[in-house]
């Protein structure tokens, strides 16, 4: 089972052409006013594959985007998004028919500065789908 960071972590490999980069929450941390420490792009462990695997993948989920299951929610999107959605009934639970919906993205597709994640679990309203609920979120 993946992670909300492993998918994250995933996507960031693909935004940054094949390369693994430490994930990381904050740019800095500060104390009485003085920097302490500073954070920022860090490569682990090397390319985990290829620049043209990562140009295949984000094409790949540019097209989820503009014609697939992403595409009619993130129409108001400032940029170009490529991402995925995903859709799952959970059986960690006795009721029947919980969905976890989720959308993870990277934005702009052809300049990434930026990767989202968007996880509802048992969303009541509407249709259970990450195309339809999950979207929108990662589109505003």
């Amino acid at each position: 089972m993946e992670t909300p960071l492993n998918i994250v972590t995933f996507y960031n490999a693909i935004a940054n052409n094949g390369k693994m980069m430490k994930p990381y929450l904050i740019e800095s941390h500060e104390k009485n006013g003085r920097t302490v420490k500073k954070f920022g792009p860090e490569i682990l462990n090397g390319s985990v594959f290829s620049k043209a695997t990562a140009d295949s993948l984000t094409k790949a989920l540019t097209m989820v985007t503009l014609e697939g299951t992403g595409a009619t929610k993130l129409k108001n999107a400032k940029c170009t998004v490529a991402g995925k959605t995903g859709t799952s009934e959970t059986t960690e639970t006795d009721t029947k028919g919980r969905y976890i919906v989720s959308f993870a993205g990277i934005a702009p597709a052809d300049n990434p500065e930026i990767v989202v994640l968007v996880v509802l679990d048992h969303p009541t309203v509407g249709n259970a789908s990450g195309g339809v609920q999950a979207a929108p979120v990662a589109g505003t």
